[in-house]
């Protein structure tokens, strides 16, 4: 069948690929239907399963012929498209993961210093505690301190008037 035959181009526009096959006599593809007719139909039916399974193997490996289709019709186009599209689907899927990966490492940098932080906050607070614990128990020392001086100069004021009215009357 041509290219240009009612079905091949019936089968371009509903979007199938037409594949042509050279079948010549002796050939691969060939089988002799002459042959086939004086055959009894469990003989023939077993030639031609054969056939078949010979042609399906080799298709299995290797199809070979011309294939005919307009490269430019609306389902190569069509195809070519959405290739490319997949294909920038796909560079630009490449570009997030490593975005991604991007970003969990400055994440996990982030983490670390966060952790370390933490750390320095930590002995920071505890500095702190001691600092307020030695000045706690200096105030308290110096609170004590003063109390005692206080009441010593009580003490003494005390004296000071009792021996100031003792001399007024003996």
């Amino acid at each position: 069948m041509s290219a240009n035959h009612p079905k091949c181009r019936d089968l371009e526009i509903a979007g199938i690929p037409v594949f042509q096959i050279a079948v010549k006599a002796g050939g691969f593809f060939y089988i002799d239907e002459e042959e086939l007719v004086d055959l009894d139909i469990e003989e023939a039916g077993e030639r031609i399963s054969r056939h078949c399974r010979k042609i399906a193997n080799t298709f299995k490996k290797q199809i070979v012929g011309v294939l005919f289709n307009n490269p430019e019709s609306p389902a190569l186009r069509h195809g070519r498209d959405l290739y490319d599209r997949l294909v920038a689907a796909e560079t630009q899927i490449r570009a997030l993961e490593t975005e991604n990966s991007e970003a969990y490492e400055h994440i996990n940098a982030l983490l670390a210093d966060n952790s370390c932080l933490h750390v320095a906050n930590a002995e920071y607070l505890n500095r702190l505690n001691a600092v307020q614990n030695t000045r706690s128990s200096e105030n308290q020392a110096r609170t004590y301190s003063q109390d005692i001086q206080m009441a010593s100069m009580q003490s003494e004021t005390a004296d000071d008037k009792r021996l100031f009215w003792k001399r007024w009357f003996k």
